[in-house]
């Protein structure tokens, strides 16, 4: 006869297996058009850069998709395309902007937040994604942090997004 342990542990593993989100239901509250404000600061909370964003998310077959439009404070419009998936049990977010610049950012889910990394020669970065309701509807929220270069040519930068659903009229 198993233990009351062993009993607990299967039903608690059975417990959290029936609550693990599928990709679709962890990007779904992103599906959206929002308008707002990205700023980086330097490790020492200097404003550095102010941008503004617009970002619009919908679904094509499993594959979460989106345009990024940003313009920074001297008036640079940078564009983007993003696709947001999961293959081998793994988030991910593919980004390529109109310069051709490309990452990929490795991500998982927990405690209702996207937490997106990514680490390569001379760069990593951590993001913590949420969409939380506020006073005026629902809000994106993008918290995280950069480290550039190396040596005494490393920069930590600190991010800071906050961006509001445009309503369909």
């Amino acid at each position: 006869m198993p233990s009351m342990k062993k009993l607990f542990a299967a039903l608690l593993l059975l417990a959290v297996a029936a609550h693990a989100q599928t990709a679709r239901e962890i990007f779904a509250p992103f599906t959206a058009t929002w308008k707002g404000v990205f700023k980086i600061y330097t490790h020492d909370g200097r404003l550095l850069d102010q941008i503004e964003i617009e970002q619009h998310y919908w679904w094509e077959g499993n594959v979460q998709r989106a345009t990024f439009v940003e313009k920074n404070r001297d008036g640079k419009v940078t564009r983007a395309q993003a696709r947001n998936y999961e293959a081998q049990n793994k988030l991910y977010c593919a980004v390529e902007k109109d310069s051709g610049e490309k990452s990929l950012h490795q991500g998982h889910y927990e405690d209702g937040a996207l937490f997106w990394f990514r680490k390569e020669e001379g760069k990593m970065e951590s993001f913590k994604e949420r969409v939380v309701l506020g006073v005026a509807g629902k809000e994106y929220h993008i918290d995280g942090f950069g480290v550039y270069g190396s040596g005494k040519d490393v920069s930590h930068l600190l991010f800071e997004g906050r961006y509001f659903e445009v309503k369909k009229r």
